[in-house]
């Protein structure tokens, strides 16, 4: 503190405005002519859970054309999920720039050291981009174990091998595109808040590696299964997942992607962690907790979309995995 001549206090206001400004990810500035710029409308939130652990989520609405240029200083590996709308991402990396145009559905990890870059959207349609940011070596703390699983680039990323850049890019599956409305809509604060964020950011980053290893394995055989295989396990998910009020029977899978009944299963375990109709359940129940947070669904309709005629057994399913009604669940989404 600083003392006058009469001996009265007085603050450092500069330094007590130091202290209370929120720690950032992101150095950003919005690039707008003068006649758009009102339309600078795009939002941002920069969320800490540590220090080297971050999630950030971007939206902007409609018909409203916005660019903004950044800079991010901390080498992390960047998880991206694009949930609505179209973006074009230039990205600068040393002497390198990388252009990334990204719709509805992209996801990607990258990681760019010192990263700066321009993300310009075209204003056709509302934005919703969700990033996890996480250090190599946090992540590698979390997967050493399965390091051997991941792609040879990843592996560098991670032990810090290798300064290089990296980029992956793939779908979206719609049990991670359900997590991450559930964190754009979270009505949590405090602690409570941090935790429930912090573990739906580790549920996608388990799915989004799972998808990186399953990805790899194509390219090579593991755990038994050759890229033939693989692929036709692949085919017999989405086949098992495209119209879950009426989804094929284990036999019909079988003849139709000539695969045994063991080998089916065992494919499922192998690329994503459990049985086929294990896997069915829980796309059901993720399908169905998304559903249920759009105002323009009830939950018999919710019920009848996901294959359950008897809507008492599905409220049972579903506070059997989530420990909630789905009638209190959406009330949870109307309220917010």
């Amino acid at each position: 503190m600083l003392r006058t001549n009469n001996g009265q206090k007085h603050g450092n206001k500069r330094e007590m405005q130091t202290t209370k400004r929120k720690k950032r990810l992101y150095d950003q500035e919005p690039l707008c002519s003068n006649s758009l710029q009102a339309d600078c409308t795009m939002k941002l939130q920069q969320i800490e859970l540590h220090s080297d652990f971050w999630i950030s989520l971007m939206t902007t609405p409609s018909d409203h054309k916005t660019a903004i240029r950044y800079h991010k200083k901390p080498a992390l590996i960047d998880f991206g999920f694009i949930l609505s709308g179209h973006l074009s991402h230039r990205i600068q990396d040393r002497d390198t720039e990388n252009r990334i145009e990204g719709n509805s559905g992209l996801s990607g990890i990258g990681f760019f050291p010192d990263r700066k870059g321009i993300v310009e959207i075209s204003g056709n349609r509302p934005v919703q981009i969700m990033h996890i940011h996480i250090s190599p070596k946090r992540l590698y703390d979390m997967v050493c174990d399965d390091l051997e699983a991941m792609p040879l680039t990843f592996r560098h990323v991670l032990t810090g091998n290798s300064d290089d850049s990296y980029l992956s890019k793939s779908i979206m599956p719609p049990i991670i595109r359900s997590i991450a409305h559930e964190i754009f809509n979270d009505g949590f604060h405090g602690l409570p808040k941090k935790l429930f964020l912090e573990s739906k950011a580790l549920e996608i980053l388990t799915r989004r590696l799972g998808q990186l290893i399953a990805s790899h394995d194509t390219c090579h055989s593991i755990n038994g299964l050759n890229l033939n295989e693989t692929e036709r396990i692949r085919n017999a998910r989405e086949w098992l997942i495209r119209d879950l009020s009426s989804p094929p029977s284990l036999r019909d899978l079988e003849n139709r992607f000539c695969l045994n009944r063991n080998k089916l299963q065992t494919g499922f375990h192998i690329l994503y962690g459990n049985s086929v109709f294990g896997h069915l359940r829980e796309h059901k129940m993720q399908t169905a907790h998304f559903l249920l947070g759009k105002a323009d669904m009830n939950v018999s309709q919710v019920a009848r979309s996901v294959g359950y005629e008897n809507v008492s057994q599905f409220t049972k399913a579903f506070k059997k995995r989530f420990g909630v009604l789905p009638k209190q669940h959406r009330q949870s989404f109307m309220n917010t």
